[in-house]
């Protein structure tokens, strides 16, 4: 496993792991939050083998904050979308919210998606009834952006960032 430690914090950067899964999925406890992190592909009720599937776990880059215990905090995803970082499934434990965890989660999978992706900016989806998300990225300087193709979720918003 892959870690890396958050300066001035207990907490780390680790690649997320089959033992930070299952905490992880407990963060999900219904279709609606599954849906609204994840989007309508996530298969619900899961396993942790269609979770697993259905996040592609084995084909993207996957990562999470731990704390000193290796207890998942946040968890987010980076691949290339159409020439830029894509963040997806981004989630911060439900009791670790209102912390500035999800900020700090961001900004590190932009900088890891600036080492080893080659994009120029960053986009992400939410949903828009997803407030505090939304709130957050635009704080973040997000901004909504037309999609060049059909989205399935009426509510969907896709949202860019340019580099700093």
């Amino acid at each position: 496993m892959s870690v890396i430690k958050m300066p001035s914090t207990n907490l780390q950067w680790a690649t997320a792991q089959d033992k930070h899964l299952l905490q992880i999925m407990s963060w999900f406890p219904n279709e609606r939050s599954v849906v609204m992190w994840g989007g309508p592909n996530i298969r619900f009720p899961f396993t942790e083998q269609t979770f697993k599937e259905d996040i592609k776990l084995k084909d993207i880059a996957t990562y999470t904050i731990v704390d000193e215990s290796e207890n998942p905090l946040a968890f987010g995803q980076i691949y290339p979308r159409l020439g830029r970082c894509h963040l997806g499934r981004l989630a911060v434990n439900p009791d670790n919210r209102r912390q500035g965890l999800g900020q700090r989660l961001i900004a590190s999978l932009c900088e890891i998606g600036n080492q080893t992706l080659n994009t120029q900016g960053y986009s992400l989806f939410v949903l828009s009834d997803n407030n505090s998300a939304l709130n957050l990225y635009q704080k973040l300087g997000f901004r909504q952006a037309e999609y060049p193709k059909p989205l399935t979720l009426d509510n969907c918003l896709y949202l860019i960032k340019d580099e700093d």
